[in-house]
């Protein structure tokens, strides 16, 4: 059918943008992180863990920058995901720099005392030791 009026169709704007790429970001960052985490859960503090997190920390810095510059460019009411994805970024970011403190802090100090191994069975503070009359 002919129409008299031209196709009056508005481009629309591409969907995702920065928020999705934030969202990305934080997502991939926050996995790293958590699986330097279970790493540690499972064994000392390794290098491993280390590559993990700072790659985690560095994903996550990426994913709230382009988090906040989505949401401060993206229309009032459009900015969800990028919220999302900053908050996600928050998260694994605190958690990462958590994880890397650990890491200075025990590598500066050593590890702690060895466990002890349940031979001595005597209390602290005895009756011959503390003198107690």
């Amino acid at each position: 059918m002919l129409r008299d009026r031209p196709d009056t169709r508005h481009p629309t704007a591409p969907r995702g943008g920065l928020g999705s790429s934030a969202l990305v970001l934080g997502a991939l960052g926050s996995v790293f992180v958590a699986v330097a985490i279970a790493l540690s859960a499972v064994s000392p503090l390794t290098v491993a863990g280390l590559a993990l997190a700072s790659a985690g920390v560095v994903l996550t810095i990426g994913g709230l920058v382009l988090g906040t510059l989505g949401a401060v460019r993206a229309c009032p009411g459009r900015s969800r995901t990028a919220i999302s994805a900053a908050g996600l970024s928050i998260a694994g970011l605190a958690g990462g720099l958590i994880w890397l403190a650990a890491f200075v802090i025990l590598a500066v100090t050593g590890p702690g005392p060895a466990p002890l191994d349940g031979t001595d069975t005597t209390p602290a503070c005895a009756l011959d030791v503390c003198h107690i009359h």
